[in-house]
């Protein structure tokens, strides 16, 4: 009998775009999975254990051997026997590959962003993506990409692979949608607590404190807002160490004049809450995939703003404004533009804004298309 198991190796199991979308698809795929990290369970692999998913744990650390870490998922591998192993970032796609050739056992890799530049301080993740497509003709049977321009960007470092797909990230449409209740609800909590008048617009960021996400553009941003809207307006900035214990954010705040009018809300459980609550969302990264935030609160019926990374475009279309990466003065003139639209223009743009990701990027369309990739492979086996 085929074993029709789908094993994902994956690098570690904190919140982080990758990780979120591998919830996703277990929580709604057709196929028997079981999750390896190779790290620890970290916040999302108890989450995945209480559905009733295998979670195995290698604890590897980024200077543990690549050689006792291929050991241990080789015994996960000859007990479960998977039909195939999908693999999730850099260090699961070449550990998960190396051992499941060697059991002969398709291996699907999954490229989850776009940058393939030597980024200071990331150069490491430099160092796998060439590593990765020095292998990319031999070990993975297939390669998916988030995005189009994630895949002709490590096509140009060398990734080659004659079964490549491109699944874009999918949106939970019932879990993001527009919530009057809950908008209103957040929105008097924040207001007493920040003695805001009930006309004051938030503008807000979504995403964990990290280089490529640039919050420095961001407060910059507010800070140029602040002199040229006689609008009220607040900055409202939430995810994993967006909180008052990040000195070093708080320096920002602080260097840039933003006390008081900027407020840290940290790491939350309810980020289709505050999406509703919030006027309009910016993403001022300097590198994306196929940015989640942007497809939530898109499907929240949010105004979005982004700079052009990956495939930004392809996500916001007409229903959202985008900026060259490094042109600040066009992000706040965006923002200024966006805060001033008529009522009229704004509903039809938040309508539109919703449309597109159902449309386009719900869940259930998307982990059809990781269905059927895995079901090939069942079916050939059988075969």
């Amino acid at each position: 009998m085929t074993n029709k198991v789908v094993m994902h190796v994956i690098t570690g199991l904190n919140v982080g775009g990758a990780e979120k979308m591998l919830v996703r698809l277990l929580q709604n795929t057709a196929h028997q999975s079981v999750v390896v990290s190779l790290r620890d369970k970290g916040v999302l692999g108890e989450e995945i254990a209480a559905s009733g998913i295998p979670v195995h744990c290698l604890y590897l650390s980024r200077s543990a051997s690549v050689l006792w870490g291929g050991v241990k998922l080789k015994v996960l591998i000859e007990r479960y026997r998977p039909a195939v192993v999908q693999s999730w970032l850099y260090a699961a796609d070449f550990l998960g590959s190396y051992v499941a050739v060697r059991q002969n056992i398709p291996s699907i890799w999954n490229v989850r962003q776009s940058e393939t530049a030597w980024i200071s301080g990331q150069k490491h993740i430099g160092l796998n993506q060439r590593i990765n497509a020095r292998m990319s003709g031999k070990w993975p049977s297939s390669i998916v990409y988030c995005g189009h321009e994630a895949r002709r960007r490590h096509e140009q470092i060398g990734y080659r692979c004659e079964s490549s797909h491109v699944i874009p990230n999918g949106i939970d449409i019932q879990r993001f949608s527009p919530n009057a209740n809950e908008r209103n609800r957040l929105r008097q909590e924040w207001f007493r607590e920040w003695q805001l008048d009930d006309q004051t617009m938030l503008i807000g960021i979504v995403g964990r404190y990290d280089p490529l996400k640039n919050h420095h553009r961001f407060l910059r941003t507010i800070a140029a807002l602040k002199t040229r809207t006689g609008k009220p307006f607040r900055g409202v900035m939430v995810g994993r160490g967006m909180d008052g214990g990040n000195h070093e954010l708080r320096a920002m705040i602080d260097g840039l004049g933003l006390s008081g009018h900027c407020h840290l809300l940290g790491e939350r459980g309810d980020v289709e809450s505050v999406m509703n609550a919030l006027d309009r969302v910016l993403l001022t990264s300097d590198s994306e995939g196929w940015p989640n935030v942007l497809g939530e609160a898109m499907a929240c019926g949010k105004i979005c703003l982004s700079t052009r990374v990956g495939d930004v475009d392809d996500v916001l279309g007409d229903a959202g404004f985008t900026v060259d990466v490094n042109d600040e003065k066009g992000l706040v003139d965006a923002c200024e533009q966006a805060m001033n639209l008529p009522l009229d223009v704004g509903n039809e743009l938040e309508i539109q804004a919703r449309k597109r990701i159902v449309d386009r990027f719900s869940l259930s369309a998307t982990v059809g298309l990781y269905d059927q990739l895995y079901s090939s492979y069942i079916t050939s086996q059988v075969a």
